[in-house]
């Protein structure tokens, strides 16, 4: 792999030397025995497995450009112009893109065990899951996903903090955010905070649990009201089912502290903001594979005020 990438022959030499001259002992009743040395494959916590890594992911990504060139593995296309997408990269996950049909899964699969044999990595099944178009029948689901030992992926599950897919109902889509504050608040509230301690704790934690999501998707206006809510009843010192007077309203509470207000902020506008970022983000990027592939017929401010209205 590192040949076919263009290194010369003498830095190949090197690099393998890193891979082969470490050696493991297996503990088998608290004593080392054995003696394994490595001709492949790689390490973790090494400096160097990470630009390794890259090197063998250049050989998946060459594979499937291959196969989407001659057309034996067709990717998938959201709108007629723009390229077709086969894969899209995240560190060490991969997200493959094909027709819902077992040919192409079967073609897809001799493919990624040619990856396998020359890289020494194989697909984690424990950690697979396939999504399906929902014109995709069941029979045809369920034999796919019979074909590769994984299963299918649930609406409202989690990568990398956010769901892959939203549906109709943003509520429940989003409900663990409210969640997460709520778990966070009650655990505060036996605790003997002052004022300007729960004025801290609502700034750098509860407010900054819901700030990524926010930064990626509109939130429902009635989960914000319940999330500034849960922040106000800690803010005022309500413990359990107790009652106290909320004596500013909260829309007050949030105005500057030049203002009178404590500076929180009002979610509703700050989802907004953080969205209208992205929108800054796409206007300066006009490169970018959102805009090749999702919306290539729509002018950058169109696609600006989409993602406010999302």
């Amino acid at each position: 792999m590192i040949r076919r990438l263009g290194f010369h022959s003498k830095v190949v030499q090197l690099l393998m030397m890193c891979v082969k001259s470490a050696s493991f002992s297996v503990l088998i009743n608290d004593t080392p025995t054995g003696h394994i040395v490595p001709t492949r494959g790689l390490r973790q916590g090494d400096s160097l497995s990470p630009y390794l890594f890259l090197m063998c992911i250049e050989g998946q990504v060459s594979l499937l450009k291959d196969v989407a060139v001659s057309q034996v593995v067709t990717g998938l296309q959201i709108c007629r112009g723009p390229p077709r997408l086969n894969l899209l990269l995240f560190a060490d996950d991969s997200v493959i893109f094909c027709v819902a049909d077992v040919d192409t899964n079967r073609r897809l699969q001799v493919l990624l065990k040619q990856y396998e044999d020359a890289s020494g990595q194989q697909i984690n099944k424990e950690k697979t899951s396939m999504v399906f178009s929902r014109n995709v029948s069941e029979d045809k689901q369920k034999e796919i996903m019979d074909l590769w030992g994984s299963t299918q992926g649930h609406q409202y599950e989690r990568y990398l903090g956010l769901p892959p897919m939203v549906g109709k109902s943003k509520n429940h889509a989003f409900a663990d955010i409210k969640h997460k504050v709520w778990l966070k608040l009650q655990s505060w509230k036996e605790s003997m905070f002052s004022q300007g301690g729960r004025e801290i704790l609502i700034k750098a934690i509860a407010l900054a649990i819901p700030s990524y999501t926010m930064s990626c998707f509109k939130l429902p206006s009635k989960l914000c009201t319940d999330l500034e809510k849960l922040m106000a009843r800690f803010g005022w010192g309500q413990k359990q089912e107790e009652r106290k007077v909320h004596w500013v309203n909260w829309t007050k509470v949030c105005d500057s502290k030049y203002y009178g207000g404590l500076g929180f902020k009002e979610l509703g506008n700050f989802n907004m903001a953080s969205l209208a970022k992205q929108g800054c983000r796409l206007l300066q990027d006009k490169e970018s594979l959102f805009i090749k592939s999702i919306v290539p017929n729509t002018s950058l401010k169109e696609i600006c005020w989409m993602l406010l209205l999302v």
